[in-house]
C-alpha cells in the first residue's frame, strides 16, 4: 500500500510540473517533463542515501551490535529477502524492541509522550524524514495522515495489548 501511495505522490508531482511547463509555454512543458523523469530517477536511485545523510545515520560496523545483527538476518531470512544493511542513528529515545508485547505498547506510549513533550519539529530534526520514525513526530492536518506508513499509536497499543492476551489465554 505504501508504493502505491509513494506512485501516486510521485506522479502527481510529474503532473504538476508537466502543467506548470505547459502553462509557461509549450516548448517549455517538454523541458519540465524532462525535469520530472529526472525528479523520479533521482528519488528512486538516491532517496535511501539523502535520508541516511538526513538522519545522520552511520553504517553499523559488523560485531557492533550482535543482537540487532540476528533479529535483523532471521527477519530478513523469514522474508526470503537479502539482509540489508544496518544503519544506526543516534538518538536520545530509548529503543523499543521486545518480545513482550505489553513491554512493546509501554514503550510505544512512552515514545508517544515524549513526542508530545518535545516535538520533533522543535529540536531541529528534518521532517521530510518524519514517516519513518516509529512515533509520527510531526501533528499534521487529515491530508498529511494520508501518507502515513503507520497507523495512529492507540491503534498499535491496542493491537499489542491484544496480542498480549491472547498469548497469555494461551499459556493458561
Amino acid at each position: 500500500m505504501n508504493q502505491l501511495k509513494t506512485i501516486a505522490l510521485l506522479g502527481v508531482l510529474s503532473a504538476i510540473l508537466i502543467v506548470i511547463g505547459r502553462a509557461v509555454s509549450p516548448g517549455a512543458m517538454w523541458i519540465f517533463g524532462g525535469l520530472a523523469v529526472a525528479m523520479n530517477l533521482a528519488a528512486y536511485f538516491f532517496s535511501d542515501r539523502v535520508v541516511l545523510a538526513m538522519s545522520r545515520a552511520r553504517p553499523l560496523q559488523p560485531g557492533q551490535d550482535p543482537e540487532l545483527e540476528r533479529i535483523v538476518t532471521e527477519l530478513a531470512g523469514a522474508a526470503e529477502i537479502p539482509v540489508p544493511r544496518i544503519y544506526m542513528i543516534d538518538d536520545d529515545a530509548g529503543a523499543a524492541l521486545s518480545r513482550d508485547p505489553l513491554a512493546l505498547a509501554s514503550a510505544l506510549a512512552k515514545l508517544h509522550r515524549g513526542n508530545q513533550t518535545i516535538p520533533m519539529h522543535t529540536v531541529g530534526d528534518n521532517p521530510a524524514t518524519a514517516s519513518l520514525f516509529i512515533v509520527a513526530p510531526l501533528s499534521g492536518a487529515e491530508v498529511a495522515s494520508w501518507f502515513s506508513t503507520h497507523p495512529p499509536i492507540a491503534e498499535r497499543i491496542r493491537r499489542l495489548q491484544e496480542m498480549a492476551a491472547a498469548g497469555h489465554a494461551r499459556a493458561a
